[in-house]
């Protein structure tokens, strides 16, 4: 499962997901044979002494990030390759290792630690270059089967108190914070509608998908939230 919204530390490795080798376990038996004894027939039995077990072959490849490169380390030569030049390290790679999903910032920010008006841009691991936007938000997380992509998206207008409503406004009231809602999109090249799945707050931290469908996700207001 997956379980963390952070951006991805420089150097943070990533398991290709490629189809895992199963050493096979032969189990050696000896058959039982009768013997004659002093007193008649005696059995000699040799305990089956079964192989080493069962073993997952290591990746063939690991992915992990340079800076702002997504790069390539393929373990049996050592040869580092570079994918992709991405706009930030704020990057997650679909359980199949064949897409990305990456933040782009869209406006000029002063604050490095926030966006402003970041988007989700989709691109495949093969190093084409070509990326899909799919749309608003930032710590993407994607499905177990890599269909979809959740992510938080901010914009939305305020939250003031206890007030379940949202306000609307360029600037934000007082006594009022930005909402977030968390969101769910098709991860598919021609970008679709996106999908609300946890409602607007005052701030959500995405844990990620618990099953294909669901999100979970960390209120600052509710505390943790799946989505139904």
């Amino acid at each position: 499962m997956i379980v963390t919204m952070a951006p991805m530390p420089t150097n943070r490795l990533l398991r290709r997901a490629e189809g895992s080798l199963l050493a096979i376990a032969i189990l050696t038996a000896t058959a039982c044979t009768e013997e004659a004894g002093d007193g008649g027939p005696q059995t000699s039995e040799t305990p089956e002494t079964p192989d080493a077990e069962p073993q997952e072959a290591g990746p063939e490849s690991l992915l992990y990030l340079d800076g702002r490169k997504l790069m390539r380390f393929e373990v049996e030569s050592g040869e580092h390759e570079r994918l992709a030049r991405l706009p930030s390290a704020d990057v997650s790679v679909s359980p199949d290792a064949t897409r990305f999903v990456v933040v782009e910032e869209t406006a000029a920010n002063p604050n490095p630690d926030e966006y402003l008006k970041p988007r989700l841009r989709m691109g495949d691991v093969d190093g084409s270059g070509k990326t899909t936007d799919l749309g608003p938000g930032y710590g993407p997380q994607w499905s177990p089967d890599s269909t979809r992509v959740a992510a938080v998206v901010g914009d939305i207008g305020f939250i003031c108190g206890s007030e379940a409503r949202i306000r609307r406004g360029e600037e934000a009231p007082e006594g009022c914070v930005p909402a977030e809602q968390a969101v769910s999109f098709p991860a598919t090249e021609e970008a679709g509608d996106a999908t609300i799945v946890l409602g607007p707050t005052k701030g959500w931290s995405l844990l990620g998908f618990t099953d294909v469908n669901r999100v979970a996700g960390i209120s600052n207001g509710r505390g943790v939230v799946i989505s139904a």
